[in-house]
């Protein structure tokens, strides 16, 4: 699948005194805006890119070049007529499609990566064009100049405009088409309507228009220097994971994006991170067996913190691979092994009664097993483990990661380690136990008409990336 980038106009109500300067290369966190849709749309499976240029062309294609830095390949045609309106520039770039179906972006939108994802998902084949709205037209957060939508029950758009007082969401920005969208923007030209948005509505009025719901997901349209700093303020907010446990949901995260600002500022790599959060693991456990338990638990809580903040960097900075996600489970479970093992160690050191080795033993055998439970049940299933979703209540045994080292961070303070190696040894069990029965549930054939109960079905890899827990 190709995509065309609008990157032609001027931007006038952002760049103010700054002449000449083009408001799709203005950054956020280190990383442009037209960067970032790039790399959004790659990342849901979009490598060849046609940008539009205009207003400040040159200065367009010497920042992104063909591409390749994005890991993309990109070709430009210049739009001369981009004054009359954004209809003219996927005009343009008519000659450079194809004939199949086609992403069109705006070069000033910024947007999760889930976006790009669901469009491209729901793609038909190229019979239906599609627009990515959002439903939720009384969030606070959206701009009155926002493009509104009219959706029926169907989910199919009957109206776009700027202007329409009647409607029930609002356009993202992100359009895939077929090439019906050149003979409606035909058909405008011939009446005076340059707009994208009327030929939109031209193929909404005859049902050949359908709508990508992205409510819940974060997205902006950036004409102004204030809505520049809200668009900012959102990638904030989608930076942590979607599958934390209660201590990171609650806690860990306050203190992991601010942590994620600093080494994305200093251009700190994923794996540096995680190499920090070992490092810090590492003094926990040290000093945790050399009778040094505050510092223990203070390191033992940071390392948990900033574990959080390589995977939020990695999304920042577009760097996420299962590559990585690989190196970080192996590198928590490393890091799991020398705090619980130097807990373990002042524990038994100080008083090695026989209920406090079984709990040590307990507590280091079982903090790999829930990972390794939902690592498997991905590989046999293809679905992730959602602990959200599929834990329910067992969450709030603090079982998990986050939980096992919150409550070694409070024994190390009171001076309980024993009784938390025993809390970690026992909710571990429980949490292990409890995702056992349920993906053994999961995953217990339904016999069909030519199957027989009891029939052991057959397990395929499915490439599963890992991660912590």
């Amino acid at each position: 699948m190709r995509a065309v980038v609008l990157a032609a106009g001027e931007g006038s109500r952002m760049n103010g005194a700054r002449s000449g300067e083009h408001k799709a290369l203005r950054k956020i966190l280190g990383i442009s805006i037209i960067e970032r849709g790039i790399l959004a749309m790659r990342d849901a499976g979009v490598h060849h890119f046609t940008v539009v240029v205009g207003y400040a062309g040159d200065k367009v294609r010497d920042a992104l070049g063909n591409g390749s830095s994005l890991g993309v390949s990109i070709e430009y045609v210049e739009n001369r007529d981009w004054r009359r309106g954004n209809g003219t520039s996927v005009y343009a770039a008519r000659n450079t499609v194809g004939n199949d179906e086609f992403i069109v972006a705006m070069a000033d939108h910024w947007y999760e990566p889930e976006i790009a994802k669901l469009l491209t998902a729901n793609s038909s084949g190229g019979a239906i064009s599609k627009l990515c709205v959002d439903l939720d037209i009384d969030s606070p957060l959206r701009s009155d100049d926002a493009t509104r939508v009219r959706v029926i029950a169907d989910g199919s758009i009957v109206q776009v405009g700027k202007n329409l007082s009647d409607f029930s969401a609002v356009d993202c920005g992100l359009f895939l088409f077929n090439r019906d969208i050149f003979g409606a923007l035909q058909k405008g030209f011939a009446s005076g309507e340059y707009e994208l948005g009327a030929a939109a509505n031209r193929l909404a009025s005859t049902g050949r228009l359908e709508m990508v719901d992205v409510e819940g997901l974060l997205w902006e349209d950036i004409d102004t220097e204030d809505e520049l700093k809200a668009a900012s303020r959102k990638l904030r907010r989608s930076l942590p994971g979607s599958d934390d446990g209660l201590i990171s949901q609650y806690l860990n995260r306050r203190l992991s994006v601010p942590i994620s600002m600093i080494a994305i500022r200093a251009r700190l790599t994923p794996n540096f991170v995680s190499l920090l959060a070992l490092l810090l693991a590492v003094f926990s456990g040290f000093s945790f067996a050399f009778g040094n338990i505050i510092a223990g638990a203070i390191a033992a809580q940071m390392a948990s913190i900033v574990d959080g903040s390589d995977g939020e960097v990695a999304r920042a900075r577009f760097m996420s691979s299962k590559r990585g996600g690989l190196v970080d489970s192996v590198l928590d479970r490393v890091a799991d092994g020398f705090i619980l093992g130097g807990a373990g160690y002042h524990v038994l050191t100080n008083s090695p009664e026989s209920w406090e080795l079984a709990t040590v033993l307990m507590a280091l055998a079982i903090a790999p097993m829930s990972m390794i439970l939902k690592d498997r049940f991905q590989l046999a299933t293809g679905r992730k483990w959602q602990s959200e979703l599929d834990d329910g209540a067992s969450r709030v045994l603090l079982a998990t990661r986050d939980g096992r080292l919150f409550v070694l961070f409070l024994g190390g303070l009171l001076n309980l380690l024993a009784p938390a190696l025993a809390f970690v040894a026992i909710t571990g069990m429980l949490l292990l136990v409890w995702r056992l029965v349920l993906a053994w549930v999961q995953m217990t054939p339904i016999p069909g008409p030519s199957e027989t109960p009891g029939a052991v079905p057959s397990l395929s890899q499915s490439g599963a990336e890992a991660g912590g827990d």
